[in-house]
């Protein structure tokens, strides 16, 4: 339990820096927009292929970038 919280904090604080870096705030907007696009779109769409134990296929890599760039935009200031 100890060490799934040390993960989830060190989590919590790359997700922040990461929203810091890229949008210039850790405001709840951002956050969640850098949570969704770093952490809930690659887990959404490989869990049904690790659940299964079957690789995903090569083309859910590229849909995850596309998703990726698309939430997190194309400049710095995307944030809206």
């Amino acid at each position: 339990v100890q060490r799934a919280e040390a993960l989830r904090g060190q989590m919590v604080r790359a997700v922040r820096g990461y929203s810091r870096r890229r949008f210039g705030t850790v405001k709840r907007a951002a956050t969640e927009r850098a949570r969704f696009a770093l952490l809930d779109v690659p887990f959404g769409a490989v869990k049904h292929y690790v659940q299964e134990a079957k690789p995903p296929p090569r083309l859910i890599d590229e849909l995850i970038e596309q998703t990726v760039r698309a939430v997190l935009g194309r400049d710095k200031g995307a944030l809206q």
